[in-house]
């Protein structure tokens, strides 16, 4: 039973992270709708940040330490995608 029920906290971890992956694609949406309404920034570079923390924490050199991702994307209306970033945070460093 038990990997049924680790199955299950998986396929919950999943639709958590799926759901807020969702949530700020349309928070960015609406950032970037609202700067190009008010201020003309069509090739102004626009920077998003996103930090991504997971679910259990891990234990690294006796201390606990959830895992964590950062991600940035680097963009302007006229140019599209100029530079993406993404990297898990190690914590040793």
């Amino acid at each position: 039973m038990r990997a049924g029920n680790e199955q299950t906290k998986l396929e919950y971890a999943k639709a958590l992270v799926t759901k807020k992956e969702v949530e700020q694609c349309k928070e960015s949406r609406e950032i970037v709708w609202n700067m190009t309404t008010e201020v003309n920034l069509t090739s102004q570079p626009i920077v998003l940040c996103c930090f991504s923390t997971y679910f259990e924490p891990v234990l690294v050199d006796g201390e606990k330490y959830t895992p964590a991702e950062i991600g940035l994307t680097a963009f302007s209306l006229k140019d599209e995608v100029i530079d993406n970033f993404a990297r898990i945070i190690d914590p040793t460093e």
